[in-house]
C-alpha cells in the first residue's frame, strides 16, 4: 500500500472513533438527564424510580457491550474516563 492510501485508512478510522465518541457521550447525557428527571417526579424509595433507574444502567451497559464489541476496552476505559473528568470541571 502507498503512502496515501494508509493515510486516507487512518483518517477514516480516527473519524469513525471521534463518531463513537460522540454518540456515547450524547447517549450518557441523555441517560443522566432522564435520571434528573426520575429525581425531580419521584422518591427515590419508589418503585417506579427504582425501576427506572435500573433499566437505565442496563441501557448504559448495554451501551458500553456495544462499544466493547466494536473497540478494545481499554480505548472504551479511556473514553469514559475522558468523558467524566470533563463532566467534573464542567459547572452546572
Amino acid at each position: 500500500m502507498n503512502n496515501k492510501m494508509l493515510d486516507k485508512i487512518k483518517y477514516e478510522i480516527e473519524k469513525d472513533e471521534e463518531e463513537v465518541f460522540f454518540n456515547y457521550e450524547l447517549a450518557r447525557e441523555a441517560i443522566i438527564g432522564i435520571i434528573d428527571i426520575l429525581e425531580i417526579n419521584f422518591n427515590k424509595e419508589d418503585f417506579l424510580y427504582q425501576a427506572g433507574i435500573e433499566n437505565l444502567r442496563a441501557l448504559h451497559d448495554s451501551i458500553i457491550n456495544i462499544l466493547e464489541y466494536y473497540n478494545p476496552p481499554l480505548k472504551i476505559e479511556k473514553m469514559i474516563e475522558e468523558i467524566r473528568c470533563r463532566e467534573k470541571s464542567t459547572p452546572k
